[in-house]
């Protein structure tokens, strides 16, 4: 009998144990940790952030990518900032004004927009005596776990905001017809020299294209879409400011009379790459692809690389 309930107990053990593994996995890993590297501030990450220092300047930037969010902390002397203006002009142009919030004697100010590349980005901006500070999330979802928590956790000198970080962006209307760019205000490449700009002044680009498969009806294709010209996709000065590098995969029709059709991002960058890749995309020059002589419609896969040298 004491066998019996012992192999009972074992079994329903093991049960519990794979129901445990079934069960639905949380929003965001667990490992988080607390990121205190100056005695001004704290807050959780959900992964290690790399840190980049710049003597000269008093400044430091803080960057990290966990699946499709991005976090980012700009930390610059007040009187000799050079990355944070550009961080947050950037963020004034999609939102004037921000929340005021306080941190005991810290004031600052909090944003939450949805970006004209479809990205829901949340920041809290800290301006102190001689310190100012930007913490900044970019998602792709907007009601991304990681990112709300990564700025509810932010203390200045031990001091928590009163004012909740749930922050609920309001989408622009973004249009794809074709023929139509993208707003010119991100098609821009930048030479400035803002943080991460790197050794040198290059921004690359480069695009791998990869046609999709003909209409089964055009068995009888005879020419494949000719690429005569590839503009290169520009750099932003934001994206470098804040070290953003990647790829932009986008779907481009290669209409029938020579012009392009509709593009439409598969994988996107955020900070105006995804604008200036699609910008570049609609600039493309081609002959159509052929079937007997007969030109057609054909869809191509194409992206655009961007490397900070």
């Amino acid at each position: 009998m004491k066998k019996f309930f012992l192999l009972v107990s074992i079994l329903f053990c093991l049960y519990l144990q794979g129901a445990a593994q079934d069960a639905a996995p949380t929003p965001f890993p667990e490992n988080w940790q607390t990121l205190a590297p100056e005695s001004d501030f704290s807050i959780e990450v959900p992964i290690k952030l790399e840190v980049e220092k710049y003597e000269e300047y008093k400044a430091f930037r803080y960057l990290g990518k966990l699946n499709e969010s991005y976090f980012f902390i700009l930390s610059e002397k007040k009187s000799e900032a050079f990355g944070m203006p550009a961080g947050l002009k950037y963020i004034r142009e999609f939102q004037a004004l921000g929340t005021k919030i306080a941190f005991g004697n810290s004031k600052g100010e909090k944003f939450a927009f949805k970006d004209d590349e479809g990205f829901f980005q949340r920041a809290i901006y800290i301006e102190m005596a001689d310190r100012i500070y930007l913490f900044h999330t970019v998602s792709e979802k907007s009601g991304d776990e990681a990112a709300k928590r990564f700025l509810r956790s932010l203390s200045i000198r031990g001091r928590i905001s009163s004012v909740s970080t749930d922050l609920t962006p309001e989408p622009p209307t973004i249009s794809d017809e074709p023929g139509k760019a993208p707003p010119p205000r991100l098609s821009g490449g930048g030479t400035g020299s803002g943080v991460g700009s790197g050794q040198g002044s290059g921004s690359g680009s480069a695009a791998d294209i990869k046609p999709q498969m003909p209409p089964a009806n055009a068995v009888g294709v005879t020419q494949k879409v000719k690429i005569l010209s590839k503009p290169r996709a520009s750099y932003t000065d934001i994206a470098r400011t804040y070290g953003i590098q990647g790829g932009v995969t986008l779907r481009i029709t290669f209409l029938a009379s020579g012009t392009i059709g509709a593009v439409t991002p598969i994988s996107k960058l955020p900070m105006g790459l995804t604008n200036t890749a699609i910008t570049a995309a609609r600039s493309i020059t081609f002959e159509p692809a052929r079937r007997n002589g007969v030109p057609y419609t054909v869809t191509v896969m194409i992206q655009y690389g961007f490397t900070i040298y």
